[in-house]
C-alpha cells in the first residue's frame, strides 16, 4: 500500500487545526491534515476571539479576507435581575493590535481558513477521513485513517497533531485521559438569523437572575445568541421545545421574526488531558483543555496552543532541535489553560448564583468595589483576563515581576520614516525579533554574531524610539520605527534590548554586551544543526 510522507499530520480542522495546519504550510512544511466531516459544521458555535488570536489570524495572513465576516470591537456588560448595569467591559485598549472581542460566524472563518490552506501548495486535506491507529517509532509515525467508504489509508509523518476535539480520538490513541474538576453546568443555547440586529444590545449581556442566569449577544453574519443555565427541575425535552425557545428569545425581541439555526442543550466541563504530549504526538485546542465558555476562552486558547507550537515544531523537523524541546509546548501553556479554566468556572459560579439574597450582596459588593477608579478602569479594560506569563520553557534569564521575559509583548501602532501608522507585525514580520530602544540593536554584533541573528536564526532587528523623537540629523537610520501610543516603552524600563520569540513572547531581556552570546545560545538550542560554526 502506498504510504506517503508528511512532515506533520493535523488531524482535525476546527479553526484550531486550520490554523496549525496553515502556519506549518507557512513555515514550509508538509502537512497531511485528516479532517472526519465532509465539510464545515454549518452552524456557529464559537461565538468571538480575542485579540491574540486576531493577531494570529494576522500572522497566519488571512486577517484581512477573514475580517469581512466579523464585528470587530464589542463589549460585555453584567446585569441585574432589574436590568441595572452592574459592570460594564468596553475596552479602548488594544495591546494586540486587535479589539478585545470580535463576534464571528464560525463556518465563515472554518472557509477562509481552508480558501487558505488550499492555496498553500503544501497541505494535503482529506475530509471524511478518520484516524484508526497511530504506531510511533524514533523516526516518525504511522497513521491508519479510513476514508467516507470505508477503505483503509496510510501514511507517515515527523509529528502528528492531535487538534480534533474534546472527544479526540488522537487522545485516546495515545493514551491520555481527562483529568481535573469535577464541575459541570449545563446550558440551553439558541442560535437565530435576525432580520436585523436588536438596537438596544450591541454588546454581550450576561443578566444575573437567581431564578434563570442567561447571556445574550450579537454574533457576526446577521446572528444573535442566547444562553440560559438549564435550571433544577427543568425538563430538558421540554426546554428544547420551539415553546421555550420562543420564550427565551421573546425577552429580547419578536421570536416570530427569529430563523432559530441552533437549539441545544449543552453540559459544559472543566478538564485537561493528563498529557499533552506523547514522544511524537501532541494535543491542542479541546483535546487537551476542555473549559466553560463563561470567560469566552475556549477557541482563544487552542489557537494560543498552536501559536505556541508551531514554530517549534518547525525548529525540531527544520533546524534539527531535540524533540524533548516539545515538552516546553506543555510547560508554557498548561499553566494559563488550567487558569482560564479555573478562572472560567469562578466567573460561572458567581454569575449564576441561586439565592436572590445572596445575588444581591454580590451586586452591591460588586458596586462597592468598581467606584474605587483604578478598579473600575481595570474592569472596563477587560485586565481581569490576564494574558499568559511564562515562568518556565524555552525562555533566557530570570522571570521576576519586574522582568518582561515570558511576558507577551504588545502589537503597536508603529510610525514609519515614510510616514504611515502600521501595526507592528506588518512591519517587522513575525519570526524572530530583536528589538531595541532607542539604537539598533545589531549595531553591536560581530559579523558571527550577525550571521547567527540573519541567517541561522533568520531574526528581524526593529528599532524603537518613542512618538515624535526619531533622530532627523543627516545620516539617521530611515528605519526607525516610532510607538505612537507608547505601547512598547514599558517592556524596555530595565534593559534596552528585548529578544522575541515568533509567538510574541519575550525570550530574553539583554544589555547590548549579551546579545551575541544570548543569540549563540538560542541557536545551540534551536537550531543545532547550525553546529557553532
Amino acid at each position: 500500500m502506498n504510504r506517503p510522507n508528511f512532515d506533520v499530520a493535523v488531524i482535525g480542522l476546527g479553526p484550531v487545526g486550520e490554523l496549525a495546519a496553515l502556519l506549518l504550510a507557512r513555515e514550509g512544511l508538509s502537512v497531511l491534515a485528516l479532517e472526519r466531516e465532509a465539510d464545515v459544521y454549518p452552524e456557529p458555535r464559537v461565538g468571538v476571539l480575542d485579540g491574540e488570536a486576531m493577531r494570529t489570524l494576522q500572522k497566519a495572513g488571512v486577517y484581512e479576507r477573514a475580517i469581512v465576516d466579523m464585528l470587530p470591537g464589542t463589549g460585555a456588560q453584567w446585569m441585574s435581575p432589574r436590568g441595572k448595569v452592574v459592570v460594564t467591559t468596553l475596552p479602548t485598549e488594544k495591546p494586540q493590535g486587535h479589539p478585545w472581542i470580535t463576534p464571528i460566524h464560525q463556518p465563515a472563518l472554518d472557509r477562509h481558513l481552508r480558501s487558505a490552506l488550499a492555496e498553500s501548495g503544501t497541505a494535503d486535506v482529506r475530509l471524511s477521513h478518520t484516524v484508526t491507529r497511530l504506531t510511533q517509532d524514533s523516526g516518525g509515525v504511522d497513521l491508519e485513517f479510513l476514508d467516507a467508504r470505508g477503505a483503509l489509508g496510510q501514511a507517515r509523518a515527523g509529528i502528528v497533531l492531535g487538534c480534533d476535539g474534546a472527544n479526540s480520538k488522537v487522545r485516546q490513541l495515545i493514551g491520555a485521559t481527562l483529568v481535573g474538576s469535577d464541575f459541570t453546568d449545563t446550558w440551553i443555547v439558541i442560535d437565530a438569523k435576525l432580520p436585523e440586529p436588536i438596537p438596544h444590545i450591541p454588546y454581550f449581556q450576561m443578566w444575573l437572575d437567581p431564578a434563570a442566569p442567561r447571556l445574550t449577544g450579537r454574533l457576526a453574519s446577521g446572528l444573535h445568541r442566547w444562553e440560559r443555565k438549564l435550571m433544577p427541575g427543568e425538563d430538558r425535552d421540554e426546554m428544547l421545545s420551539a415553546d421555550a425557545a420562543q420564550r427565551i428569545i421573546g425577552r429580547d425581541t419578536d421570536p416570530d421574526k427569529a430563523e432559530i439555526r441552533r437549539h441545544l442543550i449543552y453540559d459544559f466541563r472543566a478538564k485537561c488531558a493528563s498529557q499533552w504530549r506523547v514522544d511524537r504526538v501532541l494535543l491542542c485546542g479541546d483535546a487537551a483543555h476542555l473549559m466553560p465558555p463563561m470567560v469566552g476562552q475556549g477557541l482563544n486558547s487552542g489557537i494560543r496552543d498552536v501559536t505556541n507550537l508551531i514554530w517549534k515544531v518547525a525548529a525540531v523537523l527544520r533546524s534539527g532541535a531535540p524533540l524533548e524541546s516539545l515538552d516546553t509546548y506543555e510547560a508554557e501553556r498548561r499553566p494559563h489553560a488550567e487558569a482560564i479554566t479555573n478562572l472560567s468556572v469562578r466567573a460561572g459560579q458567581l454569575t449564576t448564583i441561586g439565592s436572590a439574597k445572596a445575588a444581591a450582596a454580590r451586586d452591591a459588593v460588586a458596586g462597592t468595589v468598581l467606584r474605587i477608579p483604578a478598579l473600575r478602569n481595570a474592569a472596563r479594560q477587560g485586565r481581569w483576563r490576564k494574558p499568559a506569563r511564562y515562568r518556565r520553557g524555552l525562555l533566557s534569564g530570570r522571570t521576576s515581576p519586574l522582568s518582561p521575559v515570558g511576558r507577551l509583548f504588545p502589537q503597536p501602532i508603529v510610525r514609519t520614516f515614510e510616514g504611515e501608522e502600521r501595526l507592528l507585525d506588518d512591519v517587522a514580520g513575525t519570526g524572530w525579533r530583536i528589538i531595541g530602544w532607542g539604537d539598533h540593536p545589531g549595531e553591536s554584533l560581530s559579523p558571527r554574531g550577525q550571521h547567527l541573528a540573519e541567517t541561522v536564526l533568520r531574526a528581524t532587528f526593529v528599532t524603537f524610539t518613542e512618538a515624535g523623537r526619531r533622530p532627523t540629523r543627516p545620516g539617521a537610520r530611515s528605519d526607525v520605527l516610532e510607538d505612537v501610543e507608547g505601547v512598547a516603552r514599558p517592556f524596555f524600563r530595565r534593559k534596552p534590548i528585548l529578544l522575541v520569540r515568533p509567538d510574541n513572547y519575550v525570550y530574553a531581556s539583554l544589555s547590548r554586551e549579551r546579545l551575541e552570546e544570548v543569540l549563540d545560545q538560542l541557536a545551540r538550542q534551536i537550531a543545532p544543526q547550525w553546529g557553532g560554526k
